[in-house]
């Protein structure tokens, strides 16, 4: 079963932060090479688990994290981490198999080193590294502190077996401009899945042109510092023996486990709108914005103006090209538009030139600036929206600017960085019910404004539905079963399914809502060629075509398997709705497959485990209902699966078993019910989430659901000859 992640961050707890300018003192790249033996050497030091983690599948024997910048032809912002793992069983090799990282290509580094049970090594020589392009798929413990948009390659690592030693580096580079001098919130976790016999953090920065915002969260201890009169600042810390923390989807990380989050940016002297907030060096009290700061945030979008202004006459011209009435019509210009940015956020295509497209992720400044543009051109008003979402304390806890999403409110509809599955007007889910900053009528012109403090709109749960209807039968050999699946999501589902099914069908239907797409001829492609040169090509393109689909029927193959280990064969897929315009909101997909080890025979009939086709539902266990966090569940959603069974000529059901279930806790609650319908069998199971957040005494609970779901997956029906 898919779901979707949703969890709270919570801004508390010390905050350290230094300040300071004019011209950058910084480590070139042979004195961080120095300064980064020390801490290989502290881990070779580590080569044993301690008795108390004997028993863990994995023990992060070391784990370093360091930041420094580095000067050369460019600024960079260094990030190099270190990490040292003992895997004790099958199941630790089979979560380290696959090795993820960030460092690698231009300018990063990686280095992955094996270390057997007899002390023997092996460096790995990573090459010809896969691209991974679904962010959500790279684990925790492989992902980068910074939280930039980190391109990431896997690689297989061979010959694990249970009792090695993995000894990874990796460093990454990030270039730190004069506008894009800031490093995005970074997070190094003490504790996490796994426990940590011993963490060395270091956060190098310059004590002259650099803003430093430093916050130790959930219990983490305070970083010491050191120097100033070098030129460079050292904030560092040594933690030793962090029991791990309950590795479940539901658990807040950003609220519960003890980490650092800093942020780092780089004075230039040109604005001084730039450097928000100015603070007394190294002060030690909670760094909430004031109300000045807020209105010094909001004008960052001014240092952007020159770019919004050219870049919205490029998107009026480009939308009233293919759509004149727009020229005359507000509304239908506004929501072209929008579509249209859309698309070349997703596609990561230019805006304005080639060199200044707009990162998917990122700068929803720009966005803002080119909306505002368009809207002030049509002398249109709009208000100012400043937001965190719905994943921390609220906006009023925000300590820098880089935390704050900026977007607009116009006519009720809220243009904010658009996403694979909103529609124009809508908030993505990590928005809605979260608390903004909204400026009414927002003019450019403006020096100073006052703020007025709203919690914005959020989707009825009914409204977020996926609907799965599921047409079973035994096939010919009464050895498998034959499935074809239909998927329907609606509203805030249709997230994860775009993303892990986006194509270019996908991409054409946004081209023809704003009437921007162009059928290929075909024949004008090879016109002009010699003969042979002509059918070369053809080849060439044809065998691309069949490579282009084989692909996304592997990616296809493989998001089935993570439902049902116990797949055989994928047959088919039609997707026919892909909700990125209102012509198509909902997304649609049909697929057909079998699978293994649901039929199995029973004296003169069959039993068939009819309730495995609502997903992998675990047997609870123990420590799992001893769990004493708060968490949060789905998006507030409605869930519907009806699996439909054709029993089969000469047969009929002697039983049902275990398939009429409930559970309801107030903000949760589950239905199903099993009914013969001549010769079928329909399943019917209802699920609504009506908040996400539950609390410790809720989650209490809220464990019958699962054992109820764990009963229901295992239910079955026993078929007998007539």
């Amino acid at each position: 079963m898919r779901s979707i992640l949703i969890s709270i961050a919570l801004l508390a707890s010390h905050i350290t932060m230094a300040q300071v300018r004019t011209t950058v003192t910084v480590r070139n790249a042979k004195e961080l090479e120095q300064l980064s033996q020390r801490f290989d050497t502290e881990a070779a030091k580590i080569k044993e688990v301690p008795k108390k983690y004997e028993n863990e599948s994995v023990v992060v024997l070391f784990h370093s994290a360091n930041f420094f910048i580095e000067r050369g032809e460019v600024i960079y912002f260094v990030e190099r981490v270190k990490t040292r793992v003992y895997l004790k069983d099958k199941a630790a090799v089979e979560k380290y198999s696959t090795y993820y990282t960030s460092g690698y290509g231009d300018n990063n580094s990686s280095e992955v080193t094996i270390i057997k049970p007899d002390g023997t090594s092996s460096t790995l020589e990573l090459k010809d590294g896969i691209k991974e392009t679904n962010s959500a798929s790279i684990p925790i413990h492989y992902r980068s502190s910074v939280t930039l948009n980190q391109t990431y390659y896997k690689f297989a690592l061979p010959d694990l077996e249970p009792g090695d030693i993995i000894d990874y580096t990796q460093v990454s580079k990030n270039p730190m401009g004069i506008l894009t001098g800031n490093i995005p919130f970074s997070r190094i976790y003490l504790a996490s899945d796994f426990p940590v016999v011993r963490t060395f953090i270091t956060i190098e920065v310059p004590t002259k042109d650099a803003y430093m915002y430093l916050e130790s969260l959930n219990g983490a201890p305070l970083l010491n510092r050191k120097g100033g009169d070098n030129g460079l600042i050292t904030f560092s810390l040594q933690d030793s023996l962090r029991d791990k923390i309950l590795n479940d989807w539901k658990l807040p990380r950003e609220k519960y486990v003890p980490h650092i989050k800093f942020i780092l940016t780089r004075y230039t002297g040109a604005d001084n709108n730039q450097v928000i907030p100015v603070r007394t060096a190294d002060s030690r009290i909670h760094g909430k914005l004031t109300n000045d700061e807020f209105v010094r945030a909001a004008n960052l979008v001014k240092n952007v103006e020159g770019f919004g202004a050219a870049a919205a006459k490029i998107v009026i011209s480009e939308v009233i090209a293919a759509n004149p009435e727009a020229k005359t019509d507000v509304n239908k210009l506004m929501e072209l538009s929008w579509y249209y940015i859309r698309r070349k956020v997703i596609t990561e295509e230019p805006i304005y030139y080639s060199e200044m497209y707009v990162p998917r992720g990122q700068y929803d400044l720009y966005i803002a600036s080119i909306f505002m543009q368009i809207l002030t051109k049509k002398k249109e008003s709009f208000d100012f929206v400043l937001t965190t979402g719905n994943k921390n304390a609220g906006i009023k806890n925000v300590i820098s600017p880089m935390e704050i999403s900026w977007g607009i409110r116009w006519k009720g509809k809220y243009l904010m960085y658009p996403s694979y599955y909103m529609q124009f007007g809508e908030l993505q889910n990590v928005y809605q019910g979260g608390e903004a900053m909204i400026v009414k009528n927002y003019n450019l012109k403006l020096k100073t404004f006052s703020f007025n403090t709203e919690v914005l709109p959020k989707l009825d749960y009914k409204d977020n539905q996926l609907i799965e209807k599921y047409n079973i039968s035994i096939t010919e050999d009464f050895d498998k079963i034959a499935c074809t699946r239909t998927m329907t999501a609606k509203k805030g589902f249709t997230g994860t399914f775009i993303q892990d099914y986006y194509m270019r069908d996908f991409n054409d239907d946004q081209l023809k809502y704003i009437k921007k797409y162009k059928a290929t001829d075909s024949t004008t492609l090879y016109k002009g060629l010699k003969a042979s040169v002509a059918e070369e090509l053809k080849r060439k393109h044809k065998e691309e075509q069949v490579q282009y689909f084989k692909n996304i029927r592997d990616a296809h193959i493989e998001l089935v398997k993570d439902e049902y280990y116990m797949m055989d064969e994928y047959k088919s897929y039609k997707v026919s709705g892909y909700a990125m315009t209102p012509n198509s909101p909902e997304f649609l997909i049909e697929e057909s497959f079998t699978l293994n080890d649901l039929v199995k025979k029973a004296g003169n009939g069959y039993m068939v485990r009819i309730g495995a086709l609502l997903g992998d539902y675990d047997k609870v266990e123990e420590d799992f209902r001893k769990r004493n966090y708060s968490g949060a569940l789905d998006l507030p959603s409605t869930k519907t699966a009806t699996i439909t069974f054709q029993i089969p000529d000469g047969y009929k059901v002697s039983s049902l078993d275990k398939a009429n279930r409930s559970f309801s806790n107030g903000f949760m609650d589950m239905e199903s019910s099993l009914t013969v319908v001549d010769n079928t069998v329909v399943l019917t199971v209802t699920r609504n989430i009506k908040k996400t957040d539950f609390t410790v005494e809720e989650f209490a609970t809220m464990v019958k659901y699962y054992d109820e779901m764990y009963e229901l997956t295992q239910s079955q029906i026993v078929l007998k000859k007539k």
